[in-house]
């Protein structure tokens, strides 16, 4: 939308309007994004998916500890969000046993099809 805007004539604080965020994003945008002063809409893009697709470690696969301790607090019956106060609780010093509620919820449902439920 923004390249075929661009072409049509209209400037960054019209285009931010149509497509609903500040000037300065598109203004952003425009500048990363173009070559020889013309924005690439296929080169933006691409970088999007370059950025999104990233591998991610996901803090209850590469925590075992903090896994354990979920799945513990599962298995007394706690719900995800009183499994994350009881961690805070348990260890309040400790950043890296923390987890929030809808990270739980994720790895039960959403994640690898539910693969923490199976390990309750």
């Amino acid at each position: 939308m923004i390249e075929v805007m661009l072409l049509q004539g209209y400037n960054r604080s019209e285009i931010a309007a149509v497509v609903g965020v500040h000037r300065s994003t598109i203004g952003r945008e425009i500048d990363r994004y173009s070559v020889e002063g013309r924005y690439l809409a296929r080169s933006a893009q691409q970088a999007a998916d370059r950025a999104r697709a990233r591998p991610k470690s996901r803090c209850l696969e590469s925590n075992l500890l903090l896994r354990a301790q979920v799945i513990d607090c599962l298995n007394h019956r706690f719900s995800p969000r009183q499994s994350s106060e009881a961690l805070r609780r348990r260890f309040p010093d400790d950043h890296t046993m923390r987890v929030s509620a809808e990270t739980i919820y994720q790895a039960l449902y959403v994640q690898g099809r539910g693969t923490l439920r199976d390990e309750r």
